[in-house]
């Protein structure tokens, strides 16, 4: 009675984890951002580090890739993944191509020149001076109901706030983001810094991986991210946890 009982329990367990299976793997040089509408589900690949984005429809089917021109003077380029809006379309422009925010770093500084590029290599949008990538955001303004883009401008100290083409469909994209966590850099050796998702939520929680609580920390729902010193931990993998969102770092 007791093997009948285990192998029904095995079969129902079975039954319910085999539903989870994996359908795609992406090559390990590439990481994937993903662009969704009501009625279409785009993957926009970079390959690490070089100016190369690569475009893959809902079945994972290659349709194009995108050769960026790398600016004098810098080294590689950074196509973040896990930004908002990242890879978007009729936020920057409105003729329905996909657009990306595309950051150029030279080794030794964390400075970025910032682009914003379409599909087709054209450039709408190329930003004066460096800035840091942890604080570009962009957001809907409701008393103007116009969207902009917020940069901080290393080589002034300056924030800098751009209004962008406002249109019906840009307000859509940006309005039903949900909020999510994004942290830098990762690996993390000294200082962490994670943005504020606003969700209402005004502490951050580290846990290693057995569920241990390591770091607490307060915050204001003013600041605009968060600088977790993680320059104590052991290295290797923990999860932060604000309100009900939760992600993973490394310290290296």
């Amino acid at each position: 009675m007791r093997k009948l009982l285990f192998s029904i329990a095995m079969l129902a367990t079975g039954f319910a984890f085999g539903q989870i299976n994996l359908v795609h793997t992406f090559p390990a040089s590439e990481d994937a951002a993903m662009y969704i509408n009501d009625n279409q589900l785009l993957y926009c690949t970079q390959i690490v580090d070089t100016p190369v984005i690569k475009i893959y429809g809902q079945n994972f089917n290659y349709i194009k890739t995108l050769n960026i021109t790398m600016p004098a003077g810098y080294d590689w380029m950074t196509f973040d993944t896990d930004l908002d809006h990242q890879v978007s379309k009729n936020i920057f422009n409105s003729n329905d191509k996909l657009e990306f925010i595309v950051y150029f770093k030279a080794n030794g500084t964390p400075d970025s020149k910032v682009k914003i590029i379409d599909e087709d290599g054209a450039i709408i949008k190329d930003f004066p001076g460096t800035y840091r990538i942890e604080y570009t955001k962009i957001y809907h303004d409701p008393v103007d109901n116009t969207n902009k883009i917020k940069l901080f401008n290393e080589t002034t100290q300056q924030t800098e706030i751009y209004s962008l083409p406002t249109s019906t469909l840009g307000n859509k994209e940006i309005l039903t983001v949900k909020s999510k966590l994004v942290a830098f850099p990762i690996p993390a050796k000294t200082v962490l810094k994670i943005n504020n998702p606003q969700n209402n939520a005004h502490k951050v929680e580290v846990f290693d991986t057995t569920g241990k609580l390591i770091i607490t920390q307060s915050f204001s729902s003013h600041d605009d991210s968060i600088s977790l010193n993680v320059q104590n931990l052991t290295n290797g993998l923990y999860i932060y946890k604000i309100g009900d969102l939760s992600a993973k770092f490394i310290k290296e």
